[in-house]
């Protein structure tokens, strides 16, 4: 494994999967209110969008050195192969939890709305 392979690495973990995975660690700590949902939905939204930008720059970068006569070519194939991997694989899973989690917050918010308009706001006389 080359230097450049293992920077790949490292960006990817440090900048894509570990903010991910702390954000979905710290929203199942706690009570889980529509609002949390709402916001580490957004979270792993952009999370996923980081990933897919950062590693489509990547490849712009290796690009250059996927020519076959360049002697670090073997290493910049293995490299975008990589990149090409993490950067279809993980903003799926990002996006997906980020959009289910959204889903979840739109359908509690919608539930709250529909229960008070069907049953008007709550008026006890004494």
């Amino acid at each position: 494994m080359t230097k450049a392979t293992v920077l790949v690495y490292t960006l990817f973990i440090f900048f894509g999967l570990l903010p991910s995975l702390a954000a979905f660690v710290a929203m199942k700590k706690g009570k889980l209110t529509p609002a949390r949902y709402l916001l580490f939905a957004v979270i792993l939204i952009g999370f996923g969008t980081l990933v897919i930008a950062v590693g489509t720059s990547l490849l712009q970068v290796v690009q250059p050195y996927l020519q076959p006569d360049n002697p670090d070519f073997n290493s910049a194939k293995d490299i975008a192969l990589h990149i090409n991997v993490w950067v279809y694989v993980f903003p799926v899973v990002s996006i997906g939890l980020g959009v289910n989690l959204l889903t979840a917050y739109l359908t509690t918010e919608s539930k709250k709305r529909t229960a008070t308009l069907t049953t008007g706001p709550s008026r006890r006389r004494r």
